[in-house]
């Protein structure tokens, strides 16, 4: 559960061993830009480690620290499994469990969900390079310039914000946060399978007519090469 876990970024806060820490998909993202407090059911308190990330900060609900009882670690831990596994399970023997339930994040929801979400952003990278080739957009060389690199955005984007604070934080940013958002969206969508793989097929079939609709418009923008010489009566 502790696996590719950030670290926190103060140095001189940082607890490697806590049981408790989480993957950055099971983080939750602070409303007011504070760490809140947590507190247990008997008054036990610790402040929440967190990770800023391009202006938003992120916070681990489960967090425990070297000064923390060992019940209050292990109702962080209850509740830190019922997030990652959907059930509470105990502390002691959790790391040499063989038979672990799996995650919630491994769900075929979530993966049907992932398959859509990676076929959009194909497709979308797509659209992008194909805005240099509409008509209005062609008849400048620089506008064209332009938008032939805004399928680049998106991946520097990505490398910037693993760079600027993934990288001293030893977690990665980008991914997780997406999974994130695709667990979140499972759990708010009915049981029925069906829905779910509707809800992830209705965004890459827009972005397929999109993409279509560009191709066709390329397409006939495209001017007829005519050679000197040459009719229909020459053709047979």
């Amino acid at each position: 559960m502790t696996q590719r876990a950030p670290y926190t970024p103060a140095a001189n806060d940082r607890y490697f061993s806590s049981p408790t820490r989480m993957r950055l998909e099971y983080w939750h993202k602070a409303p007011d830009g504070r760490a809140p407090q947590i507190t247990a059911p008997w008054g036990e308190t610790t402040t929440a480690y967190s990770l800023p990330v391009a202006g938003m900060l992120f916070y681990n609900p489960y967090s425990s620290r070297e000064t923390s009882s060992q019940r209050f670690v292990e109702w962080q831990f209850a509740r830190a499994t019922t997030a990652v596994h959907g059930m509470a399970i105990p502390l002691e023997g959790y790391e040499d469990a063989r038979d672990l339930p799996p995650t919630v994040g491994s769900s075929i929801r979530v993966k049907v969900l992932a398959a859509g979400a990676l076929l959009c952003f194909a497709l979308f990278m797509h659209v992008l390079g194909e805005l240099s080739r509409l008509p209005r957009v062609s008849m400048s060389r620089t506008l064209a310039w332009m938008t032939g690199l805004l399928p680049s955005v998106p991946v520097l984007s990505a490398l910037f914000l693993e760079a600027r604070y993934g990288s001293k934080n030893g977690t990665a940013i980008v991914v997780p946060l997406v999974h994130r958002q695709l667990i979140a969206l499972s759990n708010a969508l009915p049981e029925t399978i069906l829905v779910v793989i509707a809800v992830a097929a209705v965004p890459v079939l827009a972005l397929c007519a999109v993409l279509m609709w560009q191709f066709s418009k390329a397409e006939n923008a495209s001017p007829i090469r005519r050679i000197p010489g040459f009719d229909q009566a020459h053709v047979g």
